[in-house]
C-alpha cells in the first residue's frame, strides 16, 4: 500500500479545494481500510486500549477507530493500543499534544491512524 495520494485531477496549481477533498475522501475510503472499528476502552487514564472484533493485523494509514473512553485522559500524550499491536500517541490533527481532559470520561472518540509507527489523530470526541 502506498502512503502517497493519487494524482490531482488537473494541474496542481489550479485544483479546487473540492477536487482535493474528493481525492482525500477516495484515499480514505479505500476498500482495504474503510471499515470503522469500534470497541470499548479497557485501558488507563494515560493509555487507552481497545480490542475491536474483527481485529487488525497491522496499522494502516487511514484506518479509523471508534471507542468509548472509560476515563478522561489525565495528561498530555495519551496513547492508544489496538489489538495489542503497539501503543501510539494520540494527537490533534495538526500534531500538537492533547491536554489533560481533552478526551472526557464516557466520550465516544474517533481517531485515525496518521502513521504506522503508530500515531493517531483525534478526529472527534
Amino acid at each position: 500500500m502506498s502512503n502517497q495520494l493519487p494524482p490531482l485531477p488537473r494541474n496542481a496549481d489550479t485544483y479546487t479545494m473540492a477536487e482535493r477533498l474528493n481525492v482525500l475522501i477516495q484515499e480514505y475510503n479505500r476498500a482495504d481500510i474503510r471499515r470503522v472499528l469500534y470497541a470499548d476502552d479497557t485501558g488507563t487514564a494515560t493509555a487507552f486500549a481497545i480490542t475491536p472484533v474483527p481485529g487488525i493485523s497491522l496499522y494502516e494509514v487511514g484506518q479509523l477507530f471508534v471507542f468509548t473512553a472509560s476515563h478522561a485522559n489525565s495528561g498530555a500524550g495519551p496513547t492508544l493500543n489496538v489489538n495489542g499491536k503497539g501503543a501510539g500517541t494520540i494527537t490533534w490533527p495538526d500534531g500538537t499534544a492533547l491536554a489533560a481532559g481533552d478526551i472526557p470520561n464516557g466520550a465516544i472518540v474517533v481517531v485515525g491512524v496518521a502513521s504506522t509507527t503508530p500515531t493517531f489523530h483525534l478526529l472527534a470526541r
